[in-house]
């Protein structure tokens, strides 16, 4: 009995270690509860932002009305041209202000990859392959390298703050970007239970620059009828 009682009082320590390197090692989970938790996470149904941009070619700015799941409304302007979309599972159409026209699925691919937030709260679903590739620093910050597969099967990379658990770098590489698209996550604040970030800085290559600040995220408010087919025909 003394014995036994020895093993566990010597094991203790050790399984408690296993169980704190196991939580570690899974930083995307960790993330995820930074966030908001899974349960505040699924109850959000839809997310309308809209940011203020400056990119290569000035300023411009952007709305995005997201229905979960897999539903968006796109918009863009830089006070002279303008630019509509609404995409759904099923179909994608997008407008000038003058004519309607159908979208093919690179239109789809290009409204859905301005989903940034979204990215954060479906990564389960939106990136596949998950693999903890070790640590890196970004920014002066230590964090945990998390490298996987956006949609199309192109490699991805997100890197998660070891101290907040938020994440603080967004590698992707979709079709037609001109090299790696590095994303950095910055003045983070909570809405609705979620934390969500009203500024990130975006570089594509070494000359095209966007910085991004939202004037507006707004959960769970997305007019009914956003959608409606009838509004293509």
């Amino acid at each position: 009995m003394r014995r036994f009682l020895w093993i566990v009082a010597a094991l203790t320590p050790l399984l408690a270690a296993g169980c704190n390197n196991s939580s570690q090692a899974d930083p995307v989970a960790r993330m995820t509860r930074a966030l908001g938790g899974r349960e505040a996470i699924g109850r959000l149904h839809s997310l309308s932002v809209a940011a203020n941009c400056i990119g290569p070619d000035g300023h411009f700015r952007t709305w995005v009305e997201s229905v979960r799941p897999g539903s968006v409304h796109f918009r863009q302007s830089d006070g002279v041209d303008s630019i509509a979309v609404w995409s759904t599972p099923d179909s994608t159409w997008l407008s000038d202000g003058a004519r309607m026209v159908e979208g093919d699925p690179r239109v789809r691919a290009f409204v859905r990859g301005h989903e940034f937030h979204l990215d954060l709260f479906e990564i389960d679903t939106r990136f596949s392959g998950h693999t903890v590739a070790g640590m890196d620093t970004v920014d002066g910050h230590a964090c945990a390298r998390v490298d996987m597969r956006d949609e199309g099967g192109s490699p991805a990379a997100i890197f998660i703050d070891e101290e907040s658990g938020l994440p603080r770098l967004l590698e992707l590489n979709p079709a037609g970007a001109e090299g790696t698209l590095r994303i950095m996550f910055d003045d983070w604040r909570e809405v609705a239970g979620l934390m969500v970030f009203f500024a990130f800085g975006m570089a594509e290559g070494p000359d095209r620059n966007f910085i991004y600040r939202y004037t507006e995220i707004v959960p769970n408010q997305v007019p009914p009828g956003l959608f409606d087919p009838r509004q293509f025909r």
